[in-house]
């Protein structure tokens, strides 16, 4: 998230979630979780990363 401009203090929460479906075969166990995270600038907003490819290049912001 510091990549992104975001300090630790600005992050709300965290959450991770096994799904299939979003990341369609991007990535094998146990590299196949997304992470949702919210933060304060944005609190009814969460945005959602995922690995931009199967070789664990970058991590993506999906929405």
């Amino acid at each position: 998230m510091q990549r992104l401009g975001y300090d630790e203090k600005e992050i709300q929460s965290i959450t991770t979630e096994h799904d299939d479906f979003l990341l369609k075969g991007k990535a094998p166990e146990p590299y196949d979780y997304i992470v949702y995270v919210e933060t304060t600038d944005a609190p009814n907003e969460v945005k959602v990363f995922t690995w931009a490819d199967t070789k664990h290049s970058k991590v993506i912001l999906e929405k």
